[in-house]
């Protein structure tokens, strides 16, 4: 593959293309997951809580995700995660949550909310989130970077 940046030269924002893949993130260098969903790859900070780290020491994870409301993803657990959910108020898009203690949901649309979660991280740079979504099931893969 040729080299078009020198190393001191490559610039901070990661960008790679290719048929299959498009890597999408202003801080993949300070990515705790990388999150794969229909071959668009978002960089995705943790929390620093109980719930984050036991998502995270389940990595790498591939879940089959339902949609909901057109405005998120879920997957019910067969294992508990740990819990404190608190009232958000609003969600982001990118938002990674617990709904409960096995519900893994992401957020491709921000909205106000009356529900309790429990924050697990966030995608660092949601743009294009939504769209490789899309629509019904989608398989979502969780990886260490």
């Amino acid at each position: 593959m040729p080299r078009f940046f020198t190393k001191a030269a490559m610039p901070a924002v990661l960008l790679v293309l290719t048929a299959a893949q498009c890597v999408c993130a202003t801080k993949v260098e300070d990515a705790d997951m990388i999150i794969a969903v229909n071959g668009t790859t978002f960089a995705a900070i943790l929390e620093d809580s109980p719930a984050a780290k036991a998502f995270a020491n389940l990595l790498p994870l591939t879940l089959k995700m339902e949609d909901l409301h057109g405005n998120e993803k879920y997957h019910n657990m067969e294992t508990p995660l740990p819990s404190r959910p608190e009232a958000v108020g609003h969600v982001r898009a990118g938002d990674i949550m617990l709904f409960g203690d096995n519900c893994v949901v992401i957020f491709y649309k921000s909205f106000a909310t009356a529900y309790t979660y429990t924050r697990i991280g966030r995608v660092d740079d949601a743009a294009g989130l939504e769209g490789a979504c899309g629509e019904g099931r989608v398989t979502v893969m969780f990886s260490r970077p």
